[in-house]
């Protein structure tokens, strides 16, 4: 691995620490209540509540991703090497594996980078 490559990974997990580090004070913190204890006139705590655990589950769903992106690969090769016998089954599974480790690891990236933006079907 290059210099270069290190570099940009140590920035990737620092950014990635600051924001789970962020989100989870964020996440604890509950509103404020008058002084009477009621909440009178503010907005009700149950749709932040709602917005919060999709986003939880979107941003360790993408870190995950990240992670276990490269896992496709071997996957890939025992099932189409099971499937469709080992001549044939390992050039696809190794081109599969290749795709979806690709297709897995951007999505990750994605749901890590924007776990904020709510997706559509979350709310």
């Amino acid at each position: 691995m290059g210099r270069k490559t290190k570099s940009v990974l140590g920035l990737l997990c620092r950014i990635i620490v600051c924001l789970c580090c962020l989100f989870a004070l964020t996440a604890t913190a509950g509103p404020a209540s008058p002084a009477g204890g009621e909440a009178s006139g503010m907005i009700s705590d149950a749709p932040v509540e709602g917005h919060v655990d999709p986003m939880w589950r979107k941003f360790f769903r993408g870190v995950v991703n990240v992670v276990t992106g490269r896992g496709e690969i071997p996957r890939q090769l025992g099932i189409h090497a099971s499937r469709e016998g080992v001549w044939k089954g390992v050039p696809l599974g190794l081109l599969s594996g290749v795709i979806m480790s690709v297709v897995r690891t951007g999505t990750g990236v994605v749901d890590t980078v924007a776990f904020m933006v709510p997706a559509p079907g979350y709310l």
